[in-house]
């Protein structure tokens, strides 16, 4: 095994930028194997999303006499906790019961009832029955549940925020305004969402249909240590019930509204985390960050899990989010481009009471036809990715006689390596590629090897291939980017890892 002695220095190269809430950029999302292999050898029923003729709960104006919702609300909230309110959606999940017993499904057969944003409900059925269904008077649709993906993992520049004259000077804080973070959950005792005592009580009364703080199920995971929600992070819940029943958790998981990877406490932080904290990396010092609105309130939902969404649990967190009086939601999240989809439906619905909705535009770009649903519907903001130009920089130098002394450096926030020896895992324990997409065997490296391992791989995330280095015994990796996925992320990864640019790293 042929090695070269090498050194990182992790520099604190750090430009920064406030960042814009709802801009997205993300390495390419596509479906994940894994996800799709445990649903084809999911046996019996399978889950189908059941939208409903009458208006939801948004659209009540008044007096429902006769339990009709007929008139637009033109941008008002309603109060979830209304009598009036609480009487209408009731009456729709009977008739959702209703439409069921026709076909012979039981009530407790169903997953949700949509009722605020959205009129209608998630069930287990058979094909047969979802056919059957289909043909019910006061049905619209019936569809298999879909499938939706995170689509953002990077911070953009966008606007200057924190300058003379600029909106945070000028008042624009997000002073009370209740944003819904729809993602993979939350990290509640992260700075951003500190409650320093400034905070007033939530502007909002939120939705007792289901519990409003879900932290602290330490049976399923000890490090998932209870949290009470406060006046900055006002509400956190997990909407995976379909998710739970294909897939389960794992017992690295956390079954609770707390986040298991970053992606939504990234996207949470982005939004509306606190102005000015002070950000600190595996020790390393980064710089003050700040959300696009500092003084905003949050209120985050759990529908990702760790291999993605079902449109079930997504839809079921848009109707939860404007049930709890969101001002604004976030949606990070996409698939194939759609029009009638659960969330689109709800998403339509959701504007007319009043709340904005922003969500990615997919990671197809930037050709013709590659915008991804529900960004593809014309009822909401939908953001394309964004560059940034801050960056955390290790420069990289290798020792031996005829190695190239400078210019090889990569994105990189872990700590630095010295005299570690090089080696490329193209060719090591079957690893034809060099992609470092499967677990080496344990003894494979040396804890002083730094790993060279092609980027481009899709189907397994950057973090899985460091720890398939780590299982191997390595002690650093060293991403090269192909041409046609050209970036330097910053991973918070379990081994020293630097991402280099494709043109940056050929030399080595």
């Amino acid at each position: 095994m042929k090695k070269r002695t090498i050194t990182i220095f992790a520099m604190a190269t750090f430009l920064f930028a406030a960042v814009f809430a709802f801009a997205q950029m993300s390495d390419a999302q596509v479906e994940n194997p894994k996800l799709q292999s445990v649903l084809s050898k999911k046996a019996g029923p399978h889950v189908y999303v059941v939208l409903m003729a009458q208006n939801p709960a948004v659209t009540y104006e008044g007096d429902i006499s006769g339990l009709r919702a007929t008139k637009p609300r033109k941008g008002k909230k309603i109060n979830p906790k209304s009598a009036h309110v609480k009487k209408y959606r009731k009456f729709l999940k009977a008739k959702h019961d209703a439409a069921l017993k026709a076909v012979g499904v039981r009530a407790d057969k169903k997953f949700y009832d949509f009722s605020v944003a959205l009129n209608g409900f998630a069930a287990q059925l058979t094909a047969a029955q979802a056919k059957s269904l289909a043909k019910q008077p006061g049905v619209v649709s019936v569809r298999a549940d879909e499938l939706r993906y995170k689509t953002t993992d990077s911070s953009p520049y966008f606007l200057e925020l924190n300058v003379p004259g600029g909106p945070w000077a000028r008042g624009y804080t997000g002073e009370d305004v209740v944003i819904g973070i729809i993602d993979s959950g939350i990290w509640p005792e992260h700075p951003s969402f500190a409650d320093d005592g400034s905070y007033g009580p939530p502007p909002v009364a939120l939705d007792d249909s289901r519990p409003n703080c879900e932290f602290g199920n330490s049976a399923h995971n000890p490090d998932d240590v209870p949290f009470t929600c406060n006046n900055k992070l006002i509400g956190a819940r997990q909407m995976l019930d379909t998710y739970r029943y294909f897939i389960g958790a794992t017992s690295e998981e956390f079954d609770s509204a707390r986040d298991d990877d970053g992606h939504g406490t990234h996207t949470g932080s982005t939004a509306g985390g606190n102005a000015g904290v002070e950000a600190s990396i595996f020790g390393i010092p980064r710089g003050p960050v700040s959300g696009i609105a500092p003084r905003a309130r949050i209120i985050a939902y759990k529908a990702l899990g760790e291999l993605g969404g079902f449109g079930s649990d997504l839809a079921a967190a848009i109707d939860q989010a404007v049930a709890d009086g969101v001002d604004v939601i976030n949606y990070s999240v996409g698939g194939g481009a759609s029009l009638t989809g659960a969330d689109d439906i709800a998403f339509l619905f959701a504007a007319g009471a009043g709340v904005f909705v922003a969500t990615s535009a997919g990671n197809s770009g930037p050709g013709p036809g590659t915008i991804g649903g529900p960004a593809s519907v014309p009822w909401l903001t939908s953001v394309g990715a964004n560059t940034q130009d801050r960056a955390f920089i290790s420069e990289i130098t290798l020792n031996g006689p005829s190695d190239p002394p400078t210019g090889l450096w990569g994105g990189s926030v872990t700590q630095g390596i010295e005299n570690y020896s090089l080696v490329d895992a193209e060719g090591v324990a079957g690893d034809a590629s060099g992609t470092c997409l499967n677990a080496f065997p344990a003894g494979t490296f040396q804890s002083d090897d730094a790993v060279l391992c092609n980027q481009y791989a899709f189907g397994v995330s950057r973090s899985q291939r460091v720890a398939n280095v780590a299982a191997g015994g390595g002690g650093a990796v060293i991403f090269h980017n192909s041409a046609g996925v050209n970036m330097t992320p910053t991973d918070n990864h379990p081994l020293p890892t630097v991402h280099m640019l494709y043109d940056v790293g050929n030399p080595l």
